[in-house]
């Protein structure tokens, strides 16, 4: 079943991966993200899930404003969240200096997890992070080692959005089938529910369907 809000901090355990976008990589019932997030403990996660919770409804100054004291934490994972996020909600919002910066740091630690890290699941994490980056955002990044042979290092929330960033990539490559194959991969293959990610491919399927002029089914 689905795990309960009161459950945040538990959920937050799972090392420095289960730390990374807690909102998306985190289990609780649809409509209760903000119980969700008001159960997190610890003041840095809560800022940190409330940031991607505006980012997530289109809010991305909120988010910046939440996220940017930090990209400079000394805890990597929070880093590492508010770089990807602050991205994102800079360039949507067109401050482009701004978004330069949290890519800046982005690339900083993604850089040295991507070729130098002996640990698979920070590896996987740089990998994800560097080919959403590449996908969604357009930007040149060398040598990502396959994403598809990282997912199994990763915890469920982000193995879900890891299969969105796929079907994004063979989307935007024209492969409208594959797409729609690893939107309901990723779908069927976890029984606990991820809200965010699940929403990624909900739509991921969807567009594909569109555009096999499968509306419909759409």
């Amino acid at each position: 079943g689905v795990v309960p809000v009161e459950n945040a901090d538990q959920q937050l355990q799972d090392g420095s991966l289960g730390h990374v976008m807690p909102l998306l990589n985190s289990i609780y019932r649809p409509g209760s993200a903000l119980d969700f997030i008001q159960a997190i403990p610890a003041e840095g996660f809560r800022d940190i899930a409330m940031g991607e919770y505006h980012y997530f409804r289109g809010e991305a100054n909120l988010a910046v404003d939440r996220m940017e004291e930090y990209l400079d934490s000394d805890d990597p994972s929070l880093r590492y969240t508010a770089a990807l996020v602050c991205t994102f909600a800079n360039l949507s919002m067109g401050h482009i200096h701004l978004a330069q910066f949290a890519l800046n740091t982005l690339r900083d630690q993604v850089s040295p997890e991507l070729y130098e890290t002996h640990d698979p699941r920070i590896h996987a994490l740089a990998v994800l992070t560097a080919t959403a980056a590449h996908v969604l955002l357009q930007l040149s990044i060398d040598n990502i080692p396959p994403l598809i042979d990282q997912l199994r290092w990763l915890p469920e929330g982000l193995k879900q959005w890891g299969c969105y960033v796929l079907a994004h990539q063979a989307y935007l490559q024209g492969d409208y089938p594959e797409c729609l194959s690893v939107s309901r991969m990723g779908l069927a293959l976890f029984a606990r529910e991820h809200p965010v990610p699940q929403i990624y491919l909900h739509i991921s399927a969807a567009m594909a369907l569109v555009s096999m002029k499968r509306t419909e089914e759409a």
